[in-house]
């Protein structure tokens, strides 16, 4: 049963780690240096057959960067560079490379993750691994040729997590999963919602602008796996930048939530004809990059399933401004409110807001690192004053969050379990279980040892009072820090004068 305390296992641990694996053909665990290794061969329903690892993965054979398109060649083929590749052939690769959610069943959403998108799987289970209080369900945005350090081409990661020493709030994991879903599922997602005055006012709930955004260049095909597997979702209408054209382009978003957890997902590309399309409510530009992005390659690598690249994290606010100004501070991102780079003049209104937003009363304020070898933009909006009143009359009389209840409660859970401001707590002890949903952004040292450095950001969030807390792994260092909204971010890299006392990370911790 789940604690509301956040002590104590919410349910068995081994059977929450093995129990929903279908297609499973074996298990086998391996003892090294205390460390349990769980590797599996699975065959998916299409036929295909991965392999989960949680280590090593061998250098690249022969291999040359393309910095132009920051794709990664090897024998065998051409491929997106992540951090983890390019960091082997000495590119500046700090990138925004992960997020992670808050789990009551990580290995469900795992499933969901592996059932219905070009994943493979990384960690799935239980290890002892970082202190072993914890079930994991993590797996990368890619396919599973033997490059990079962890085995695999992918740049981006997707985990969910039960931490469950640390503490989860007075709600419990399951509940807030609940009410969060609740929320979505009142507003409508799905064709039969068409008709629902909140469905009209927009497409999505507000609460589900807490989402990470992927593209494809064949959209078309997830709207019908989506429809032929029952998964529910919002269609989308938007006009875009598209890459290497005068003139911006249709293009169009699906929005899904995963059942019972705290994980959406959008799925954006060009436009295509079909139920999906004619359903689809139109919105603000949702990117302000050009599309598609440099880094993309469009494949069939996992499972036959068109290739996704991480393009957008996003969250909702009461106070889009205030947010953005802490992560310019906090976490060095730029402001995009102007042509630069690969952002289009077209991207922004007078306002330096996304494009098209205005029209619908939203404050939508997008931010990127537009220095890195492949920018993820960092998007905090503000639902319209017409949303918050749909919102708050759908919330009325039940336990569904509204964008301000999860922020208060968020902050709440925050202030009372996380350092350095909680009883007891300082700089390297305190941790709750709403910090676990956050970004990863990894600084690597090409561009010299200050750029790893994390002393400006602990200092910047110190002087702005956020929660936070420093953990040490290996020869890095963690800065978990959360924004005034609650939305967490977790840095990895060094200091040049870290907080005294940093323990290592250790899920049996808080």
């Amino acid at each position: 049963e789940e604690r509301l305390d956040g002590g104590g296992m919410e349910r068995g641990g081994e059977d929450l780690a093995l129990r929903r694996l279908p297609a499973m053909i074996s298990w086998v665990a391996v003892s090294m240096s205390g460390m349990i290794l769980l590797s599996a061969s699975l065959v998916g329903e299409r036929g295909s057959v991965w392999r989960a690892e949680s280590g090593g993965g061998g250098a690249p054979a022969t291999a040359a960067l393309d910095s132009s398109r920051a794709t990664y060649t090897t024998d065998e083929g051409s491929h997106p560079a992540g951090s983890d590749l390019v960091d082997q052939i000495g590119g500046d690769a700090s990138q925004t490379g992960k997020h992670t959610w808050t789990s009551s069943d990580p290995v469900r959403v795992a499933e969901w993750w592996l059932e219905h998108l070009p994943t493979s799987a990384w960690m799935v289970g239980n290890y002892t691994t970082d202190g072993g209080c914890a079930t994991y369900g993590k797996v990368f945005v890619g396919n599973e040729t033997r490059t990079g350090l962890h085995g695999v081409n992918a740049p981006f990661q997707l985990h969910s997590v039960r931490a469950w020493r640390r503490p989860a709030g007075p709600m419990g994991a399951e509940s807030l999963e609940a009410r969060f879903g609740s929320a979505l599922e009142a507003w409508g997602v799905d064709g039969e919602a068409v008709s629902r005055a909140s469905y009209t006012t927009h497409a999505l709930a507000p609460l589900a602008e807490h989402s990470v955004a992927l593209y494809t260049s064949d959209l078309s095909w997830y709207a019908r796996s989506f429809a032929t597997n029952g998964v529910s979702f919002a269609s989308l209408a938007w006009t875009g930048a598209a890459r290497h054209a005068d003139a911006d382009a249709a293009f169009m978003s699906l929005v899904v939530h995963v059942p019972d957890s705290l994980v959406v997902l959008e799925l954006l590309g060009p436009a295509f004809e079909g139920k999906a399309a004619e359903r689809a409510q139109p919105t603000w530009r949702r990117v302000a990059t050009a599309l598609p992005p440099s880094t993309h390659v469009a494949t069939l690598d996992v499972s036959d399933r068109p290739s996704l690249t991480a393009v957008k994290i996003s969250y909702a606010t009461t106070d889009a401004a205030r947010d953005a100004a802490w992560a310019e501070q906090v976490l060095g991102a730029t402001p995009l409110e102007t042509a630069v780079g690969d952002y289009p003049a077209s991207s922004f209104d007078a306002t330096g807001g996304l494009a098209a937003s205005a029209n619908f009363g939203v404050v939508a304020r997008a931010l990127s690192w537009i220095d890195d070898l492949a920018p993820i933009e960092i998007h905090y909006v503000q639902p319209s004053a017409r949303a918050q009143s749909v919102e708050a009359a759908l919330a009325a009389g039940s336990s569904r969050l509204t964008v301000a209840a999860y922020e208060a409660y968020a902050a709440q859970v925050h202030a009372q379990f996380t350092g350095p401001n909680c009883p007891g707590c300082d700089d390297v002890s305190g941790f709750d279980r709403l910090m676990d949903t956050h970004f990863g952004r990894r600084l690597l040292t090409a561009g010299g040892e200050d750029s790893r450095r994390l002393d400006d950001a602990y200092a910047a969030a110190k002087r702005l009072g956020a929660p936070l807390t420093v953990w040490a792994k290996n020869d890095a260092y963690f800065l978990y820090v959360a924004s005034p909204s609650g939305a967490a971010a977790q840095l990895t890299g060094s200091f040049a004068s870290p907080p005294s006392g940093v323990r290592i990370f250790d899920t049996c911790l808080v």
